[in-house]
């Protein structure tokens, strides 16, 4: 709704489709993405446990490809059979 919103504000510089609708370009989108994209961040954050933060975390600490459980058990300082 957005993003239509954002064309239908600059329709004079916007194409147009066989039936007349206004066609939405990746600006529109663009705009839209950076208008929006905190928003839907924090959201999206706040829906996400700690837990799972705190592994993401860990995991992206370590700077590797693949990463084993013990060394993730490691990083979180918790048990390798808890981690699992």
């Amino acid at each position: 709704m957005l993003i239509r919103a954002h064309a239908l504000l600059h329709r004079a510089s916007r194409n147009r489709n066989e039936a007349g609708a206004i066609i939405a370009t990746i600006e529109d989108y663009a705009v839209v993405r950076g208008l929006v994209a905190d928003l839907f961040s924090e959201g999206i954050e706040a829906m996400v446990s700690t837990t799972v933060r705190e592994t993401v975390d860990a995991i992206s600490a370590l700077n590797k490809q693949e990463v084993s459980l013990g060394e993730l058990a490691a990083k979180l300082g918790l048990d390798k059979s808890v981690v699992s």
